[in-house]
């Protein structure tokens, strides 16, 4: 029993020996993956993002259906609120809501890409 258990012991140590040998031949795993997301830019990330649910950019949408796209395409980014994206329409009246302010409005992708470019710039996307 008790040769067993070295033999046991002595082959589990030849194997850890192997393993940091071993691994400097690996592949790099994701490499060109990595590569490629890193020279993305944010807007053919978030256009990404658009293709990839369905949704056009030629379609009226309100900025919290933008914003929401802008965190699902950035990790840790939290979108601002449409009173700051357009903080002019802030004290107007929507003319699509009676509960909320017209910066909640639809609007084109464009204009809502325009409005969050630089909160983009600013956290580092």
């Amino acid at each position: 029993m008790k040769h067993i258990l070295i033999s046991a012991l002595a082959g589990f140590g030849l194997l850890l020996m192997t393993l940091p040998a071993s691994a400097q031949y690996l592949p790099r795993r994701d490499y060109h993956q990595v590569q490629y997301a890193n020279q993305q830019t944010p807007l053919s990330a978030i256009q990404g993002t658009l293709t990839a649910n369905g949704v056009s950019q030629n379609a009226m949408r309100s900025a919290d259906q933008w914003n929401y796209f802008a965190s699902e395409t950035f990790p840790g980014f939290t979108p601002p609120a449409p009173e700051s994206l357009f903080p002019w329409l802030a004290n107007t009246p929507s003319t699509v809501n009676a509960y909320t302010n017209a910066s909640h409005d639809p609007v084109s992708f464009t204009t809502w890409w325009n409005a969050i470019q630089p909160y983009l710039t600013a956290a580092g996307y």
